[in-house]
């Protein structure tokens, strides 16, 4: 889908105040001050990220933007939260979640404390085309205590904040990423739909469709560490026939590797070519991994190519 900017939002925190740009340059709105401990106020728009300026978002992938101000007389959290990001559609349903667990715990945060950090999110083809509100907070994962009170622009339920508005347009006439070689069938986790993958073989080869100006390249992958426990895998991306990157495969956890590219990099042609190779691919069912005879390389979540430098 392609994702363009919407609506300026204000907003406030007793407890924490979530600024959130997405991919465009965001403005500020000012600062206010609350006796319940924390600052409150400033709030940016949707759309990309504050190091660069554009009309809009021409990708699935949103960059947001988050920074939490405490306050002089902030009185602390006492669990170790989550911060819930809810989209939400036209006919006021929930349609994708980016829930997470802050880089600092919450039970650290401290009275005059700034926590600012980064993550992506990126929107899946099959949303209907609209304006989807982004609706944020705080809550405790085990339910012993009530959300974190925040003090917004709008409170939308039970201490749910809106943050801001995304637009979703109707993808393009053309492919974004056409998988060329080397790639096994789209996959789907039973208990979450929306959590797609596709697996490799050795070599795989995609093109994407080139927006010709400065972009990202996105690519979201893991791998089985069970089957690489003497060494791990080594992971080699070359764009256009020219390498761009190669590492280990360590983290047990998804790994999102971004690359700022120029439009020389991305060449002149319709579609830029990237090839994901691994050093070494493994046979599940010769592991005792399960029953998957397909002899795998890595597993791709996702990737994107979308304009922004």
């Amino acid at each position: 889908m392609i994702l363009q900017d919407s609506r300026e939002v204000t907003h406030a925190s007793r407890y924490a105040n979530p600024t959130v740009d997405g991919l465009c340059r965001g403005e500020s709105r000012g600062n206010r001050r609350h006796d319940t401990g924390l600052s409150a106020g400033t709030a940016d728009r949707i759309g990309p990220s504050p190091t660069e300026s554009c009309p809009g978002l021409t990708g699935p992938g949103l960059e947001l933007h988050y920074r939490f101000e405490t306050l002089p007389d902030f009185r602390g959290i006492p669990y170790d939260g989550y911060v819930f990001v809810h989209f939400i559609d036209p006919l006021d349903t929930l349609s994708l979640t980016a829930d997470h667990r802050p880089p600092k715990s919450t039970r650290d945060w401290k009275a005059g404390e700034v926590v600012e950090y980064r993550r992506v999110v990126f929107i899946p083809d099959y949303l209907y085309p609209g304006t989807y509100r982004v609706v944020l907070g705080i809550y405790d994962v085990s339910g012993t205590h009530p959300r974190i009170p925040l003090q917004g622009l709008k409170e939308t339920s039970r201490r749910a904040y809106q943050v801001g508005e995304v637009e979703v347009l109707p993808p393009p006439l053309q492919p974004l990423v056409r998988y060329v070689d080397g790639w096994y069938d789209l996959e789907a986790n039973p208990a979450d739909p929306g959590q797609r993958w596709r697996w490799t073989t050795r070599r795989a080869v995609a093109q994407l469709l080139n927006p010709k100006k400065n972009a990202r390249l996105y690519i979201e992958l893991d791998s089985n560490r069970d089957a690489f426990k003497d060494a791990p895998q080594q992971v080699t991306l070359v764009l256009n026939g020219q390498p761009l990157d190669e590492w280990a495969v360590r983290d047990p956890s998804p790994v999102l590797k971004v690359y700022p590219l120029t439009a020389e990099r991305l060449g002149p042609e319709e579609y830029v070519t990237l090839e994901v190779r691994v050093d070494k691919t493994f046979v599940p069912a010769a592991l005792g991994l399960g029953s998957d005879a397909r002899e795998l390389g890595v597993r791709v979540f996702h990737l994107v190519l979308q304009e922004g430098g």
